[in-house]
């Protein structure tokens, strides 16, 4: 009978794990919601009619 060699699991791994697990936002998460929040922001600026 052979023996299983059990293979370690890297911190990384645990650490994105345990994040997708649990839905943290990565920093890549929050940069696209704060792009967004960005075009939001633009939208009445140009959307608005001009005053005469």
């Amino acid at each position: 009978m052979t023996r299983k060699t059990v293979k370690s699991v890297s911190f990384n791994a645990m650490v994105k794990f345990f994040m997708q697990s649990y839905g943290v936002p990565t920093k890549k998460d929050i940069n696209k919601l704060h792009e967004r929040l960005d075009r939001i922001e633009q939208l009445p600026r140009s959307q608005a009619l001009p005053c005469f």
